[in-house]
């Protein structure tokens, strides 16, 4: 990921090593050169899908193609950002979930442990924390049952740490996406503003191949974005904690 990074912001150093400089708007979603959806459809009259945009089209409308651009990148990073938030809120979630599944296993193994010290000593009926043991029996069934209910617990703490650990690998890949979209932004806005100074022709063919390179992504990455995040949500939702269901080990409790 930060060979990613690296690279990307090597390629934006280039680009403004000369006397050019980015806005901040120019790298964030809704900025000022970030254009709508609509205005970059009707800009020059042309089409807004891709395939409308032949190199016949292109060339007879830059503006309106890099419009078109700025404005698909633009969506990309919404979409980058609004699944990243929805995935920070679930890793909160998961992060609880763990803590009080953990704190239930504090309390079944405390349990556990005064029981086990009641049946050593023989001394019975016995009172524990208010409740009544007649019976050796009575004890040894109630520390069978808390055994198995620290099994159930030690295996939804494996398993909520494991979605932790890859919903955070997910997260911080989404940021990184984010960085990398935001200087796509940057550059192109640079390039633009260059082309458009000097109406170069050949800074709007060198232009063209740079968005060639990065568009044809974009729409898987928006999908897998949605997919990756939605299989996390559905996953993290499918792994029900034992603590939600289970009972107080004693009557205090």
């Amino acid at each position: 990921m930060k060979s990613i990074v690296n690279c990307r912001s090597l390629v934006v150093a280039a680009i403004l090593s000369g006397c050019f400089a980015v806005s901040a708007e120019a790298a964030e979603p809704g900025g000022t050169n970030a254009v709508a959806p609509a205005a970059a459809a009707s800009a020059g009259g042309q089409p807004s899908g891709d395939s409308c945009w032949t190199a016949e089209r292109r060339q007879n409308d830059t503006d309106g193609y890099v419009a078109f651009v700025l404005s698909k990148l633009d969506t990309e990073l919404r979409r980058t950002m609004e699944a990243r938030q929805k995935l920070e809120v679930d890793l909160k979630e998961l992060s609880l979930r763990k803590q009080q599944a953990e704190q239930r296993q504090l309390l079944v193994d405390c349990a556990a442990r005064e029981l086990r010290a009641v049946l050593n000593s023989g001394c019975f009926p016995a009172q524990v924390n208010g409740e009544c043991f007649p019976c050796p029996d009575t004890i040894v069934t109630r520390i069978s049952a808390l055994m198995m209910e620290a099994g159930a617990l030690n295996q939804s703490i494996s398993e909520l740490t494991a979605e932790l650990r890859a919903g955070r690998i997910e997260n911080e890949r989404l940021l990184v996406h984010t960085i990398v979209l935001k200087n796509d932004l940057a550059r192109i806005d640079v390039r633009r503003s260059v082309m458009t100074a000097g109406r170069l022709p050949q800074e709007a063919d060198g232009l063209f191949d740079e968005i060639d390179d990065m568009l044809p992504a974009i729409p898987e990455k928006q999908t897998e974005h949605e997919n990756r995040v939605k299989q996390f949500l559905d996953d993290s939702s499918a792994s029900q904690t034992v603590q939600r269901q289970a009972k107080p080990v004693f009557s205090q409790f």
